[in-house]
């Protein structure tokens, strides 16, 4: 518990921090590479149109557009008072506090390193459970989550999973709520879900 509040004050994206401090979307950057938009609604994850449509009105263009239109902060403050999380895939590309921490993990664990930062608004759920084919470091820098925990199987997941479905999973076998400081390994494999 608690890993030093200057370096988390550094880490953290919150919802009033997050458009201002993504740079802007150079001309060949795909934007869906850089951000999603989620929330679980009745056991199921959504994503949020226009980022997914796979036939925009425009062609690429309008793909572009649409998704560059949804980082701009009014549209990121109204995705999450609707419930949305916003996920900032591999924010060590854009902003320098990550690129230092992930270079200083990669030297300790002598082994390559990857992060997503996922802003998830008050009594909401970006991710339905899943597990991933790689082993998980969750830093939680700003708020709470409570985090829901299935057993996985005895085997090590090449692929991660599709969304699974919680009722099928049936209850839990660990709830632990994440304040900010903590830190939570989940072993690749591990069936996982959070909710803030």
């Amino acid at each position: 518990r608690n890993t030093g509040g200057k370096m988390l004050g550094a880490l953290a994206l919150t919802p009033e921090s997050l458009a201002s401090r993504l740079p802007p979307l150079v001309e060949d950057e795909d934007p869906s590479e850089m951000i999603n938009v989620s929330k679980v609604l009745n056991g199921v994850r959504l994503n949020r149109p226009p980022l997914l449509d796979p036939e925009p009105k425009n062609g690429k263009a309008g793909h572009r557009e649409a998704i560059c239109a949804s980082l701009r902060e009014k549209d990121m403050l109204g995705h999450l008072r609707q419930g949305w999380s916003m996920q900032v895939m591999q924010p060590q590309r854009y902003l320098k506090e990550w690129q230092a921490m992930i270079a200083g993990m990669e030297s300790w664990l002598r082994s390559p390193v990857g992060a997503n930062v996922y802003v998830t608004p008050a009594d909401s759920q970006g991710l339905a459970p899943h597990w991933d084919d790689v082993d998980v470091i969750v830093l939680q820098t700003h708020g709470s989550k409570r985090w829901f925990l299935w057993e996985g199987s005895d085997c090590l997941k090449r692929d991660h999973s599709s969304d699974l479905d919680r009722h099928q999973l049936g209850q839990p076998n660990q709830e632990i709520v994440l304040e900010t400081g903590d830190v939570l390994y989940l072993p690749r494999g591990t069936i996982h879900c959070a909710k803030s």
